[in-house]
C-alpha cells in the first residue's frame, strides 16, 4: 500500500486516548488501550470436564465451574450440561464479539482408531484444553457470552444471532472469489509483523494439507503391507505342510508364522498411527484457518477504512466547491455538512475498529507464545516419531528371525548320475556341433548327418515360390 493511502492514526482521526501513568520515577506516561479489561492476579475461572455422553445425535458434556469473577452470579456451579451445539454457538458468538482475538477451533467428539473408552477420554481431555484456553484468555474470560454459557440454567442462548446458512455461503463465495482474483484483492498490510504471520499461516495451511494427504497414503500402504504379508504367510505355511522333508517343513512353518506375526505388527502400527496424527493435523489446520480468517478480516476492515477516508476527502472537496460558489443554497449546504459529518464519523469508527483489532491480535499472538500446560503440537509429533522408532526396531527383529529361518532352508538334492550323463551329452554335442539337450528336438535329429565335417560344403536348395513360374 503506498504511503499516501496509509490509514490515519488514532490521533489524526480524532480518537480519544486513554492515558495512564506507569508510576515510574521520571513521570513518563504510556498509552493503554481502552478495550483492555482490568486484570487481577487473584481472579480465576476454572472448568473441570466430568463426562461426555456421545450416545446421542448431539453429544452432551458435563463440567463443573468455579470462579471469583464479579460478572458471575453463582461462583460455583456443579454438573453443568451443555450440548456440542451449544459449544458451536459459543464459538461463533466469540468470533463475532471478539474480532480482535484468535478463537481456537472446537475439538472433535470422536477419534478413529481408538477404543470407545480411549476415544472418550481423548475427547474429554481436548475439551478440557479448549475450555482452559478460553478461561485463561485475558479478554475472552470476561466475555458476556462466556458468562451466559456458564450461568444459564436451561441451555445457552448467544448474545448475538448465529450466522445463518446463507451468510456462511456468501462468506465462502467471497473468500473463493478473492482467492481466484475475481474481486478486488485485500490491501497491502502496513504492519510487517502481522503480514509476515499471515503469509506464514497461508503456507502452513498448505503444508498441513500435504502432510495429511501423505500420512493417509502411509496408512494405506501399511494396511496393504499387512494384507500382503497375510497372503504370504498362508502360502508359506501351506507349502511347509505339503513338503515331505522335515527340515524344510520346519523352516517354512517358522517363516510363515513369523510372516503372520509381522503382518499383525504392521496392522497394529497402522491402527495406532490412525489415532495419532490425522486428527491432530486436521485440528491444527482448522486453527490455522481461524488465524487466517482473523487476519484477513482485519485487512477487510482496513479496506473499509481506506474507502471511508476517500469518501471523507470527496465530501471535503464538495464543501470547498460549495464555499467557492457564488450562490449558496442553505438546504444544499446543510445536506453537505450532514453528509460530511456522517462520513467523518464512519471514518473514525472504522479507524478505531482497525486499530483495536490490530492491537488485540498482536497482543493475542504474544499471549499464545507463553508456555502453557496443555499438550503442544511439537510434543505430539515427538510422540509419533518415538512410536515409529520403536516400530522400526521391532520390525528389524522380526526380519532378522526370518533371515535365520531362510538360512536353514537348503536347496533340494539331485541325482549325480543323471547330472554326469547330462554333462557327457553336452560335450558330445559340442564336438559334433549338435544342439544341447536343452534345445534338442527328436523330431529333427534324423535329418542331421553326425559324420559330416564342419568344412563340408552345404548346398542350399533354391527357394521356390508358387508365383515363380520360370523355376517350375
Amino acid at each position: 500500500m503506498p504511503p499516501s493511502a496509509a490509514p490515519r492514526t488514532s490521533v489524526e482521526a480524532g480518537q480519544p486516548q486513554h492515558v495512564e501513568t506507569n508510576g515510574s520515577m521520571n513521570g513518563t506516561e504510556t498509552a493503554e488501550p481502552a478495550h483492555r479489561p482490568t486484570r487481577h492476579k487473584n481472579t480465576y475461572l476454572k472448568f473441570t470436564v466430568k463426562s461426555i455422553d456421545r450416545n446421542r445425535r448431539d453429544p452432551i458434556l458435563k463440567f463443573d465451574v468455579k470462579t471469583n469473577l464479579q460478572a458471575h452470579k453463582n461462583k460455583e456451579r456443579l454438573s453443568v450440561q451443555r450440548t456440542y451445539g451449544d459449544f458451536q454457538h459459543l464459538f461463533q458468538a466469540l468470533g463475532i464479539q471478539h474480532e480482535d482475538c484468535i478463537i481456537p477451533a472446537l475439538p472433535f467428539c470422536f477419534t478413529q482408531g481408538l477404543r470407545i473408552d480411549e476415544s472418550q477420554e481423548k475427547a474429554m481431555k481436548e475439551f478440557q484444553a479448549w475450555l482452559d484456553n478460553i478461561s485463561t484468555h485475558p479478554r475472552l474470560r470476561q466475555s458476556e457470552d462466556v458468562v451466559n454459557f456458564v450461568q444459564s440454567d436451561i441451555g445457552y442462548t448467544p448474545s448475538v444471532p448465529a450466522r445463518s446458512t446463507a451468510t456462511a455461503i456468501l462468506a465462502s463465495i467471497k473468500r473463493l472469489t478473492q482467492t481466484l482474483h475475481l474481486t478486488a484483492s485485500l490491501p497491502e498490510d502496513p504492519e510487517s509483523d502481522l503480514d509476515h504471520i499471515r503469509k506464514n499461516t497461508d503456507d502452513t495451511i498448505v503444508l498441513l494439507g500435504e502432510a495429511l494427504n501423505r500420512y493417509q497414503t502411509l496408512l494405506s500402504s501399511q494396511r496393504a503391507m499387512s494384507r500382503e504379508l497375510v497372503a504370504l504367510s498362508t502360502k508359506v505355511l501351506d507349502f511347509g505342510h505339503a513338503t515331505s522333508e522335515d527340515t524344510l517343513a520346519k523352516a517354512l512353518t517358522q517363516a510363515g508364522e513369523t510372516a503372520g506375526s509381522v503382518s499383525n505388527f504392521w496392522k497394529q502400527q497402522a491402527t495406532k498411527n490412525m489415532s495419532m496424527l490425522p486428527d491432530l493435523l486436521t485440528y491444527e489446520g482448522r486453527n490455522m484457518k481461524s488465524v487466517q480468517a482473523a487476519l484477513e478480516h482485519r485487512l477487510e476492515i482496513l479496506a473499509e477504512a481506506e474507502d471511508a477516508m476517500k469518501q471523507t476527502d470527496i465530501k471535503t472537496q464538495h464543501l470547498r466547491t460549495l464555499k467557492r460558489s457564488s450562490y449558496l443554497d442553505p438546504d444544499s449546504v446543510s445536506d453537505a455538512l450532514e453528509d460530511f459529518e456522517l462520513t467523518r464519523a464512519h471514518e473514525k469508527y472504522t479507524m478505531d475498529r482497525y486499530n483495536r483489532i490490530t492491537h488485540g491480535l498482536r497482543e493475542d499472538f504474544q499471549w499464545r507464545l507463553t508456555p502453557t500446560k496443555r499438550e503442544t503440537f511439537s510434543e505430539r509429533i515427538t510422540q509419533y516419531v518415538d512410536s515409529q522408532i520403536e516400530f522400526e526396531k521391532g520390525l528389524l527383529e522380526q526380519c532378522q528371525s526370518i533371515q535365520s529361518y531362510a538360512k536353514a532352508i537348503q536347496p533340494p538334492s539331485f541325482d549325480e548320475s543323471l547330472y554326469a550323463q547330462h554333462q557327457v551329452r553336452a560335450k558330445r554335442s559340442d564336438s559334433l556341433h549338435l544342439p544341447t539337450s536343452s534345445t534338442y528336438h527328436p523330431s529333427t535329429s534324423s535329418d542331421l548327418n553326425p559324420i559330416a565335417s564342419p568344412h563340408d560344403e552345404v548346398t542350399e536348395e533354391p527357394n521356390i515360390t508358387h508365383n515363380d513360374t520360370t523355376s517350375i
